[in-house]
């Protein structure tokens, strides 16, 4: 995935870098470095960026259950 996508399904998605980076449990530096080339978005982390941008009420069960292993 190039990272022209990853920041338009981001930005689609109305998250931050900061919030998209959370969201996945990487670094934001990580999410930053995808979307500036530096480094590839690995598969499984592409495939649930698709999976959200295709369903997007998934984005909220994601974050709950990121809330839940926060705590």
């Amino acid at each position: 995935m190039s990272p022209s996508t990853i920041r338009e399904l981001r930005a689609c998605l109305g998250l931050t870098q900061a919030r998209a980076a959370a969201l996945f449990g990487v670094d934001h530096r990580t999410w930053v470095k995808w979307e500036g080339a530096e480094r590839s978005m690995p598969g499984p982390a592409q495939r649930l960026l698709l999976l959200i941008a295709r369903y997007p009420d998934s984005r909220e069960h994601l974050e709950s259950l990121t809330q839940q292993a926060a705590n």
